[in-house]
């Protein structure tokens, strides 16, 4: 009896020990306000003097994404970790939770991390499009910034095969991807290889992803990506270069993107500089401006001014106020693909009008968890 009771109490150790070495948590962010915009086209082909009108609506994700999901890790010994991630999308204001049809549309994958840097399988976030995070001059948030130019040009680097969504959401989002990450000393590297999966063209809907880092006083970033359709040709390529400096409470900013398509037949050029300056420890200011284009269609010149205000009432909570002002060419269209601040999230310009102004702001409250 006594042995019996000395195994079980062995073992209770070893399956307390088991469950130290791993941890499960649940986490997300809901971001939510109130935006409104003059001159929003009436109609969505967007052409020289048509009808417009001021619109007031809910935006959900004004500085960070809304999203909820469940990471962990197992430590397995010797520096060497499991990891798991699977993250949904939120949409706040109508309670969607389904992106592209998937319900964990943002990250679904597992892997192995150590000191010989992580390895990740499944869907995951364009290792790029992070590293390009790093020198974004409107703070990397998730609407009135460089996402949403990012978002242009991966727009214009599929254009001619539309149909075949190889670069992924907004060019945001990877599935079937395989990815490598190593840090050290302030620099980072990552690469990412997406595959097609069709038989008989290995080839065919390929995706790959690479990015080089600077975190430090002085900030730096580069990326790289291009993708094929489902024929195995290339439909074109995405690349910026940015660099920043720190000093004290101030962070200064710029970066170059272009998005190009293989054919030729569009190229969003975006130039911008800006930055951000903390006020107390918990409230900042920040401001941008954004020069966009297609260079393949004449008059698509488009200027974005961007400025915003965030105050944290807690680690956990933060007010927010964010306003931009666009002027947008006379060539603009729905085949153009220069960069429009007010359009959160579109891969097209189809909701303001070419030729004019058009103002936006934004307020709301953002809360982790």
């Amino acid at each position: 009896m006594k042995n019996k009771l000395l195994v079980l109490a062995a073992l209770s150790l070893v399956a307390g020990a088991a469950i130290a070495q791993s941890n499960v948590t649940i986490y997300g962010t809901i971001d939510t306000g109130i935006r409104t915009q003059s001159n929003v086209a009436s109609n969505t082909a967007v052409t020289v003097g048509s009808a417009s009108a001021s619109k007031t609506d809910m935006l959900s994700g004004g500085i960070a994404p809304s999203h909820w999901g469940i990471t962990g890790t197992e430590d397995l010994g010797g520096g060497l970790k499991a990891t798991f991630n699977l993250q949904s999308h939120m949409g706040v204001d109508t309670g969607n939770s389904i992106l592209d049809g998937k319900l964990f549309a943002r990250s679904a994958n597992v892997g192995l991390s150590g000191s010989f840097g992580a390895i990740t399988l499944g869907r995951v976030y364009d290792p790029a499009f992070l590293a390009f995070g790093t020198t974004d001059p409107a703070g990397f948030r998730e609407s009135f910034s460089g996402v949403n130019a990012w978002a242009f040009a991966n727009y214009a680097a599929k254009k001619a095969t539309y149909s075949t969504d190889v670069f992924g959401s907004y060019g945001v989002f990877k599935s079937n991807a395989v990815t490598y990450a190593y840090s050290a000393n302030g620099f980072g590297f990552s690469g990412m290889y997406a595959m097609g999966e069709k038989a008989g063209n290995s080839n065919a809907d390929e995706v790959v992803s690479l990015a080089l880092t600077y975190k430090g006083p002085i900030l730096f970033s580069a990326t790289y990506g291009s993708a094929k359709d489902s024929t195995g040709n290339r439909t074109g390529d995405v690349y910026t270069a940015g660099v920043g400096y720190v000093i004290g409470n101030a962070t200064v900013k710029a970066n170059y993107m272009n998005g190009k398509a293989a054919d030729n037949s569009s190229e969003s050029k975006t130039w911008s500089i800006g930055g951000d300056y903390k006020l107390t420890g918990n409230s900042l200011i920040r401001a941008a401006y954004f020069r966009s284009e297609d260079a393949k269609i004449a008059n698509t010149q488009t200027n974005n001014y961007v400025v915003g205000y965030e105050y944290g009432l807690s680690k956990r909570t933060t007010l927010y106020a964010q306003g931009a002002y666009a002027k947008l060419g006379t060539g603009h269209s729905t085949s153009s693909t220069e960069f429009v601040i007010t359009d959160h999230a579109s891969a097209v310009g189809a909701s303001s009008v070419a030729g004019k102004s058009s103002t936006v702001f934004n307020t709301g409250i953002k809360h982790s968890f």
